[in-house]
């Protein structure tokens, strides 16, 4: 017979993994934000980027994503063919191109946070209610929890 640490441990581990599935599957499951086309996460995360930093160049923008220019100019190609990005040539340095939502691009990327605030909000309001005890271990469950995935991720086990 399983203790019922045995047991929490494994209902702990399959809810996690049921998490970890959703998780991902929402993330890569393209959505319209009002747009008309589906559009990727990466796609998103650059009109929430472009939103925020209206005016930036390719480089700012891929400084801002960690990623290089190249994955950046691919993905606002995407953005502009639909629409909702422009490129403009800065005044001040004709070689250096910029960037900013159109007015479709804006209509998106208000929807996106719209949605991400209608989502935090319930998280929000659950976690607020949690007690000070729950909210330390639900804060020391997530760091013991990043740090078991950095120490699989630097020895390859991914």
């Amino acid at each position: 017979m399983k203790s019922t640490k045995q047991i929490s441990n494994g209902a702990i581990a399959d809810g996690f993994a049921r998490i970890v599935e959703k998780w991902h599957e929402v993330e890569s499951t393209p959505q319209e934000y009002g747009t008309g086309f589906l559009l990727a996460r990466s796609e998103i995360q650059l009109l929430e980027t472009i939103g925020g930093h209206s005016g930036s160049s390719v480089t700012e923008l891929a400084g801002l994503h960690a990623v290089t220019k190249g994955a950046i100019s691919q993905t606002l190609k995407k953005l502009v063919t639909k629409g909702l990005a422009a490129k403009n040539t800065d005044p001040s340095n004709t070689s250096r191109l910029l960037v900013e939502l159109t007015p479709g691009g804006m209509k998106a990327y208000e929807a996106y946070l719209d949605w991400h605030k209608a989502i935090g909000g319930n998280f929000k309001s659950y976690v607020e209610e949690l007690s000070t005890s729950n909210t330390r271990f639900l804060i020391d469950f997530i760091d013991h929890l990043e740090t078991f995935l950095d120490n699989r991720m630097e020895k390859g086990i991914k």
